[in-house]
Parts: structure tokens; sequence; C-alpha cells
């Protein structure tokens, strides 16, 4: 079995977002756009990103009959591949559900918490400069920022998945 990271990005607006609708609302609704994805294949390929035209192609493209999917926040992630793509993987890998059993629920456990918690540097993901605008409304270098801080989380949700499956946290 193979294990690969996926972090999504998607279209949110001050109404539209993970805030105020739950998560199968937020994806299902005719609002949803993702921008693309950050995807790490192998543990030692650097994560890459593809925005949703090269996205559609090259999850196609994976057998994904021996897939271990990894993502911070599955329930997000994986019904957006599930219900967009019609993509189920073998297995998935929830790192905000890990670290919930193993931090508690006194503290949060969104991806920048526990990063800061494994000692990994914030996210840097410029959300503020994506809120209300699609894919083709923004500007070459604000794409660039939002597929380099997808990468980043993506490299950061192995290494905190690999740390909990090591004990070392």
């Amino acid at each position: 079995m193979r294990y690969v990271v996926l972090d999504f990005e998607t279209y949110f607006d001050k109404e539209y977002s993970l805030n105020k609708l739950s998560t199968e609302h937020y994806i299902r609704n005719p609002l949803f756009e993702a921008h693309g994805a950050a995807i790490k294949w192998q543990p030692d390929i650097p994560a890459r990103w593809y925005d949703a035209r090269a996205l559609k192609a090259v999850l196609a493209e994976e057998d994904w009959s021996d897939v271990f999917l990894i993502a911070h926040h599955m329930q997000f992630d994986g019904l957006i591949l599930s219900y967009h793509y019609g993509i189920i993987p073998a297995m998935y890998g929830c790192t905000l559900s890990m670290s919930r059993l193993l931090l508690g629920n006194h503290i949060s456990v969104s991806l920048d918490s526990v990063k800061t918690i494994f000692g990994l540097p914030a996210k840097t993901t410029p959300y503020k400069d994506f809120i209300g605008k699609h894919w083709h409304e923004l500007e070459q270098d604000v794409k660039n920022n939002i597929a380099d801080g997808a990468c980043d989380e993506t490299e950061s949700v192995w290494i905190i998945f690999n740390r909990i499956m090591k004990g070392d946290y």
C-alpha cells in the first residue's frame, strides 16, 4: 500500500465557508469550486500543486485501490475526492482525528495549531488574498502563493502523520 498525502484549496467567501456551513453542505453546494490540490505521491518526492484542470486528469490516472490517503481534515478532502471526482482510495488517514485523540478536546487541532505543537512553522497559505475569488480571477503571484502554501501544508501533514505513527510527539 502506498501513502499519498492530499490537501485541497477551494473557493470560499464571507457567507459560503466552513465557518458558516457544515462540511457536507459546503462541498455539495453549487458554489463549490476546487482551486486545486497539493499532492505528495511518495515520501521522498516533494508535494506538487495541481490546479483544477490538471488535477482532474492526474487524479483519473491514479490506481486508488492501492492508496492509503492522508489529509489533515479527511472529512473535507475525502468528501471532495469522492463526491466531485468519484474517487475512493483503499484507506484513509486523518491527522486532525489522530491529533484530537492524542491531544484531547481542550485545545484546537487546526493544522496551524498542530504544526505549532509539533514545532513546525506556521501555515503560509494566503487565505485573505483569495477570499471571494475564483481561480480565474486571481493574479499569478497569488496562485503561486496558494500552491506553495498547499504544498507546505501537505509536507507538514506528512511529517505529523509519521511522527504520530512513530510515537514521536
